[in-house]
This record gives structure tokens, C-alpha cells and sequence, in this order.
């Protein structure tokens, strides 16, 4: 918010909103900032996620199965955990060790339903609970991650993602502002 809303001093006296472009700018020149955020939050309980990120995520297309992502972790991911001593003490080199992690940092999520446009996803971070998923869901890549990571199979995903959608639904009686 810090670069979108104060990057300028132009913007900041004169009271003027952001346009579209330089909200993106400013949010693709944050993206690794934000990852690397997300990553030394949960440093202690998941050490090695950066290094997978960078194995797995630019494997996988923005919209995801169950398949895929096992597909993905087993070929690209598994062994940078076999070789991690801080996992000697107990087998988290298990695929749903290693999808957990990715609900639990809020870089993975589960779609809700599709318009022609975007895929609703929820993610774990907004919600009072776990975000549980089955085999049979349609999961998805959180666009700072797809972003951070980009590659030929998230780019051109189709579908953009869009988190939580419900928290700016102004129907649902919430309104989110941004006062000066």
C-alpha cells in the first residue's frame, strides 16, 4: 500500500487515486518482497518452501488438480526435502506434508467458481479455519506467487485469479476504503 499510495509525491498532494497501471507497477515491484515475507513467517515450521517455490510453482499453470501438483512435487520438489537435515527427525518429505504448507502460506488455494474472466479462489489466510481441500477440487496458485515465479505454464494461465472476492463484495454489507 506504502508504494501504490506513497510513491509519489505528486499523487499525495494533490489527492489523486492511483490508476490501474501504476497499481500493478507498483504491486509486480512488491511481489518478492511479499514472498519473501510469507517465506520468513513460517521459516521455523517450513525451512525449505523458498527453494521448493522456485522447483514446483513454475511448473504449474495458475489452475491446478490434485494430480498436478503431486505430478509437480514428485518430480521437481521431493528431493530437496530428502536432502534437508532439519527433516531428519520426521518424514515431511510426504506430498500432503508438502501441499499443507502450500494451503497453509496462502500460496496455494481452492477455486470457488469461474466467470469468463477470473476464478474465485479462497485462500487459508482469510478464513477462521483450515482451508481444506479434496482430490477432486480445482486448486490455484495465489497471483503474487504465479507472479513471483512466472513461467510459460502460469502466465498464460487464462483464468486470472481473484482471493477472497467475498471480503469486497459490497452486497454483503462491507466496504473497504482508503482514506487519505
Amino acid at each position: 500500500m506504502n508504494r501504490i499510495f506513497g510513491s509519489t509525491e505528486d499523487r499525495a498532494s494533490s489527492n489523486k487515486h492511483p490508476d490501474d497501471a501504476h497499481i500493478v507497477a507498483s504491486i509486480k515491484h512488491c511481489e518478492s518482497i511479499l514472498c519473501e515475507e510469507i517465506f520468513s513467517a513460517f521459516k521455523y515450521k517450513y525451512p525449505d518452501m523458498s527453494v521448493l517455490c522456485q522447483r514446483c510453482i513454475p511448473e504449474l499453470p495458475r489452475i491446478f488438480n490434485n494430480g498436478m501438483l503431486q505430478q509437480v512435487y514428485t518430480r521437481h520438489g521431493k528431493g530437496v526435502l530428502k536432502t534437508t537435515e532439519e527433516y531428519n527427525f520426521i518424514d515431511k518429505t510426504d506430498f500432503n506434508f508438502f501441499k499443507r504448507a502450500l494451503i497453509e502460506m496462502g500460496i496455494v488455494g481452492r477455486v470457488k467458481n469461474k466467470t469468463e474472466i477470473y476464478a474465485v479462489a479462497d485462500f487459508e489466510y482469510a478464513q477462521a479455519g483450515r482451508l481444506n481441500t479434496s482430490v477432486e477440487d480445482e486448486m490455484c496458485l495465489h497471483p503474487i506467487f504465479s507472479g513471483e515465479f512466472e513461467s510459460s505454464k502460469n502466465s498464460n494461465g487464462g483464468l486470472f485469479i481473484y482471493p477472497q472476492k467475498d471480503l469486497f463484495d459490497l452486497e454483503r454489507g462491507r466496504n473497504l476504503r482508503v482514506s487519505a
